[in-house]
Order: structure tokens, then C-alpha cells, then sequence
């Protein structure tokens, strides 16, 4: 109030002088230099608002370009599965072509099934199966299994064969004997085909070595031994070998009194020349390509006269 009836009194005294008065500075009132603050600070707080909704803004903007990026992920992942898929095809392709290669186009017949199911035997682990038995009442049977006692190294490979002599202290063989050494049953039909038109030649080969007396009766041998095939194991047929057999046996032995099994039949007698294991080869009929295919070695003597005796090694079924 004081400075307003200062400056009401100085500016007529100014004038009165002939000087101009200076120009008036308004100064605001407390009042609304408060007011205008408050106005500053509104402006600020709206600043600060934009602020926030822009940080809001990017915030959204990276949560959705985050969004983007897991959903690619998963579009690649889907592209994996379908590899994975076109490499199962890839697997599948590969077994169809295992089987064609299985079968023989000519024959219908799975050659792999049929050579696996086709049996070495060489004796070591044991018998193997094979069982020996006396084919004619009040005769006695004369196939032994092991290591010849007088010569350990006799046998065709290794240790063990079967004969008819492989116990006593030199070799030979008991009188009288009728008996015959049986393989096990051998399942033969995957070499057929399911129609019997189509088979797979096969062949029995083993090895042999034998010395049995050459004293004859009427012409025929009285000792000596052959190979016969069945389907069953009960009923036999003669088998012809590729080393042929030396004579017809007589096995009418009056001293023994009863007629060997082998009587009348085409054998293996003599001594054989050399004196050395031969391996002998034996063709198999289709007809006997049953679950129960079996072969034998039936030997048989008469009262007097024994030679070293006959012996077998390393059998098998095999292809022709």
C-alpha cells in the first residue's frame, strides 16, 4: 500500500520537472505466482503422464514382438517333426527291400530260412542227437561215441566220432552184430515250397574210413555197412553214394542165429583203399523234405573175422 502512494506522488512531481516517468515493472502478486506453479506442475505431471504411457507402449510393443518370435519357434519345430517323418518313410523303404532279397524268384523258396535250418555235425560237444540201437533181436550193436582208446588222434577232426571199434584197446569190432547209428530228426520243409513243385537240391556228406574182412560166402562180403534216408524215422529206403559201394553182403549167419538186417544189401566191405578218411556225398530226394527227415548208418557182422571196424565224422546237410 506504501509503494502504491509513493509512486501516485512521484510521477505528477516528475512531470511537473519536465522529466518522463520510467516505465512501470508489474510485479504478480504472491498470489499468482502460487497459482502459476501450480499450473507449471500440472504441466509437469502431464509430462510425466505422456511418460508413463509411452513406457507402457514399448512395453506392450516388446511383449508382442516376444509373442512373434515363440510362435516361429513352434512353425520350426512342426517343419522338424516332418523330417523326422520323411525319415521313418526312409526306414520303411529300406526293410521292403530286405525281404525281396530273401526270396528265390525262380523257386518261391526263402533261401536264408532254408540253409539255417541245414545241421553240421562234427561231434565234439557230444553226440549230438544221434542214438545207436541193435536192429535185430539176440544181436548185439556196435557204434561207440568218443575218442578212439588206442589212438586219440584218429578221428577226422579233433577228438570225437562215432565207430564201431572206438573202445578196445586195438581196433576192432564185436561178432554178430546188427545196428545202426540215427541221426536226430531234421525239419527239411523250409526248402520246399509251400506247393512241393520247387525245392532246394540238397545233399547228406560225412566222412568215413573203414577196414572190414573180405571173406566172402557165395560171392558176398559177410561184414560191412551202408547209408539209408527216411521221412519219418520208421520206414528206410537204400541211399546211393557217390563213392560206390564194393559188394552184396550175406548176412545169413548161422552161428549167430538170426539173419543181420543188412542181408542182401549193397554195402561197404573190404578194406578200403587207401586206408584214409574219404568224404562220401549222398543226394536227397525232394520226397523226404518232411519236419522229420533222418539218415542212418547200419553196419552188421557175421560170427568170425573182424577187421579195424567202420567209422563216421563231420556229417551234415547241405546244399548240392
Amino acid at each position: 500500500m506504501q509503494k502504491t502512494l509513493f509512486v501516485s506522488f512521484l510521477i505528477p512531481w516528475l512531470i511537473a520537472c519536465g522529466k518522463e516517468p520510467p516505465e512501470l515493472q508489474v510485479f504478480p502478486d504472491t498470489e499468482d505466482i502460487a497459482t502459476d506453479s501450480d499450473a507449471d506442475s500440472d504441466v509437469d505431471s502431464d509430462t510425466d503422464t505422456d511418460t508413463d504411457t509411452d513406457t507402457d507402449t514399448d512395453a506392450d510393443s516388446d511383449t508382442d514382438t516376444d509373442t512373434d518370435s515363440d510362435t516361429d519357434s513352434d512353425s520350426d519345430s512342426d517343419m522338424d517333426s516332418d523330417t523326422d517323418s520323411d525319415s521313418d518313410s526312409d526306414t520303411d523303404t529300406d526293410t521292403d527291400t530286405d525281404t525281396d532279397t530273401e526270396i528265390d524268384t525262380d523257386t518261391g523258396i526263402n533261401l536264408d530260412d532254408c540253409l539255417e535250418a541245414l545241421p553240421f555235425f562234427n561231434f565234439e560237444p557230444g553226440p549230438q542227437g544221434f542214438t545207436h540201437h541193435v536192429t535185430v533181436p539176440n544181436m548185439t550193436g556196435a557204434w561207440q561215441y568218443g575218442v578212439p582208446a588206442w589212438q586219440q588222434s584218429f578221428c577226422h577232426s579233433n577228438y570225437n566220432c562215432w565207430g564201431t571199434g572206438l573202445k578196445f584197446f586195438q581196433p576192432s569190432y564185436p561178432n554178430c552184430v546188427s545196428g545202426d547209428l540215427v541221426s536226430p530228426p531234421i525239419d527239411l520243409t523250409a526248402c520246399i515250397s509251400e506247393t512241393g513243385s520247387s525245392y532246394e537240391p540238397l545233399v547228406l556228406r560225412f566222412w568215413h574210413r573203414y577196414d572190414l574182412p573180405a571173406a566172402q560166402t557165395n560171392g558176398k562180403y559177410t561184414d560191412g555197412g551202408m547209408v539209408q534216408l527216411s521221412r519219418d524215422g520208421n520206414t528206410w529206403e537204400d541211399a546211393t553214394p557217390d563213392v560206390g559201394y564194393t559188394g552184396i553182403l550175406d548176412g545169413r549167419y548161422s552161428q549167430c542165429m538170426n539173419v543181420a538186417e543188412i542181408d542182401g544189401q549193397l554195402a561197404w566191405s573190404g578194406q578200403q583203399d587207401p586206408a584214409a578218411w574219404q568224404q562220401v556225398t549222398v543226394e536227397i530226394p525232394s520226397r523226404l523234405y518232411t519236419v522229420a527227415f533222418r539218415f542212418r548208418f547200419l553196419f552188421g557182422s557175421d560170427q568170425s573175422q573182424s577187421g579195424s571196424g567202420w567209422y563216421v565224422d563231420d556229417a551234415e546237410i547241405a546244399q548240392k
